[in-house]
């Protein structure tokens, strides 16, 4: 009796097992048989911005998957898009899902992009096939948003300017000192080597001095100006060394005193070098700020207006001739101006030099160029 009740548990166990890899096998293939493959898809012609768009979706057959759902999604201009989702039943095949257009949306032509069905679960999803819908959003709203803002510096940080301003100064005059103190100032290479050395250390200092800066931060918006303006003056020092290298490779000949000076010409570029960063930092300290506001005019008005840091590729100002560049950090900035049928302009701006900051052009015409 033992054994016969032994040898019946087997068999049910293994009738059991066959039937449970046979069920297996089987329900994937009558799951997505009975999965929406297409649908028939109407919708209003039109919406306002932060109304409700209702899509009209008649599937060409029901989903029997558990907790499954019908999910409609669309684009409107621009990188913009909206969506919803309602759960599916079973038997049903009609639905109507509502979509609210964001009060914010962009008008213009907006289309239906996606209709889909899937499981909660994530195991089931696949794109329903429809004809292109597409509907029109009205928006009678205009929005103005701030395209710049100010950026102040606080007490600490213009001390520390202030301070920096004074050391340079120091540095500037002992470089002078020893720059006249040689007898000879026709090719001699260690004058080069002072100078050169001299623009290495003050490059060391303005790093110390931006990492000073940037500790004493009262906002985090400080941060992405405060790394163009002392961008800006690291790329004044590298030119000094540039300038630098290119006359001590022309010989002894560019290196003569420059006239009504005691200097070489040779050490012109440093010179001016250690001047412009001592009076970028005495002229931000003295704004309180980091950034400026640069008008821009033509005549005639109406040109378009771009501008570059040194360095930098040129960006286009939004606004066209008589306008403002809002918010320009400290650093100098090359503008230029462009209008249809007559010649293309630039202009250099050194906001440490031009306490005005306004440019004004007059364009030319191409044709009277062309005349000469």
């Amino acid at each position: 009796m033992r054994t016969r009740t032994v040898n019946s548990s087997l068999v049910i166990l293994i009738v059991g097992s066959l039937w449970t890899l046979h069920a297996q096998s089987q329900a994937p293939d009558k799951l997505v048989s009975l999965v929406p493959e297409s649908g028939a898809v109407t919708a209003p012609l039109s919406v306002k911005a932060g109304e409700t768009i209702s899509f009209h979706i008649v599937l060409d057959k029901p989903s029997n998957a558990p907790r499954s759902y019908l999910s409609v999604g669309v684009t409107g201009p621009g990188p913009v898009s909206n969506g919803n989702s309602v759960p599916l039943e079973p038997g049903k095949t009609i639905y109507d899902v509502p979509i609210t257009i964001s009060p914010d949306a962009p008008g213009g032509t907006w289309r239906l992009a996606d209709v889909r069905v899937g499981t909660a679960s994530g195991m089931h999803s696949s794109a329903i096939k429809f004809d292109s819908v597409s509907f029109q959003v009205t928006q009678e709203a205009s929005f103005d948003f701030p395209s710049a803002a100010k950026v102040s510096i606080n007490l600490s940080q213009s001390q520390l300017l202030r301070r920096e301003a004074g050391n340079l100064q120091t540095k500037f005059q002992a470089l002078k000192a020893a720059v006249s103190a040689f007898p000879e100032k026709k090719g001699d290479a260690r004058i080069a080597k002072i100078l050169r050395q001299n623009v290495l250390d003050a490059e060391g200092a303005l790093e110390k001095t931006e990492e000073d800066f940037l500790g004493l931060v009262s906002t985090q918006s400080q941060k992405p100006t405060a790394g163009i303006f002392f961008g800006d003056l690291h790329i004044t020092y590298q030119q000094a060394l540039e300038k630098l290298k290119a006359s001590s490779d022309l010989g002894p000949h560019v290196q003569n005193v420059a006239q009504n000076t005691q200097y070489p010409l040779l050490a012109d570029p440093v010179f001016r070098a250690f001047e412009q960063n001592e009076l970028a930092y005495e002229t931000v300290a003295d704004a309180g700020a980091l950034t400026f506001d640069l008008e821009v005019n033509t005549i005639p008005q109406g040109a378009a207006v771009s501008y570059r840091r040194r360095g930098d590729s040129f960006e286009r100002l939004q606004n066209v001739t008589n306008s403002a560049i809002k918010a320009l950090p400290y650093a100098i900035w090359f503008v230029r101006f462009e209008k249809t049928g007559f010649e293309t302009t630039e202009r250099e701006h050194d906001p440490f030099h031009e306490q005005n900051h306004v440019i004004t052009v007059e364009m030319h015409s191409e044709t009277k160029k062309s005349a000469n």
